[in-house]
């Protein structure tokens, strides 16, 4: 992830561990920016990717 998008703009450790993620990914369909996506880490795997459009 840090190679491909960078750094997260914000982290939070809990049962599951999130990355956040604003203004870097994009609707391949569109173009438009997505306001957020926000990474769900389980362990050392991604288990879960959320993308938040306005």
């Amino acid at each position: 992830m840090i190679a491909s998008h960078g750094k997260p703009k914000a982290t939070q450790s809990g049962e599951l561990e999130l990355w956040d993620y604003p203004d870097r990914t994009a609707d391949p369909v569109t173009g438009k920016t997505d306001h957020e996506a926000q990474v769900e880490f389980e362990g050392d795997r991604v288990a879960n990717v959320t993308f938040i459009r306005v």
